[in-house]
């Protein structure tokens, strides 16, 4: 699997707001892949395309273990990927917010910090990095002065970490 963390980052990046409304940040390369395996997870039908969609994944873990699929999972029977437990629950696709968050973590340039937003801790799912809409200024100066390129793109964010 390539997360945004195994991205050279600072690197082009791209944000975008959700459509929880809350703005978000995610590196571009990673944007896109995982944006085009999330269009192909949206359009699987069969339980057969899926798992062999499954064994494809390169950006996005499947939202579910193959070798826990049972005999009713197989084949032509149909498959829709917003009938998953992880996906009505929220769990899956990951959510940009908690991928920015992670970046800004692990790979922020050692004596900045990102003065935007905030972290919330959400129950089930644990921290994620909250930007209102009213900071995109802020956040994309924060992005530059990181050494991003920066662009904005609402679809392919979204694209990229919801289904």
């Amino acid at each position: 699997m390539t997360f945004p963390g195994d991205q050279r980052w600072p690197a082009p990046t791209v944000i975008g707001v959700l459509s929880t409304g809350g703005l978000t940040f995610l590196p571009e390369a990673y944007a896109i892949g995982a944006a085009a395996e999330l269009d192909d997870w949206r359009e699987v039908s069969t339980w057969g395309k899926a798992r062999d969609l499954a064994g494809q994944a390169t950006f996005v873990a499947p939202p579910f273990a193959v070798e826990d699929l049972g005999d009713d999972e197989n084949g032509d029977a149909v498959f829709a990927v917003d009938d998953l437990g992880m996906v009505s629950d929220g769990d899956w696709p990951p959510a940009a917010q908690t991928l920015s968050l992670e970046l800004v973590r692990d790979q922020w340039p050692d004596g900045q910090s990102l003065d935007v937003g905030e972290v919330h801790d959400t129950v089930l799912n644990g921290p994620v990095l909250v930007i209102h809409p009213d900071e995109e200024e802020a956040l994309w100066q924060a992005l530059e002065r990181a050494g991003c390129t920066v662009r904005r793109d609402d679809a392919l964010v979204r694209r990229a970490g919801e289904v």
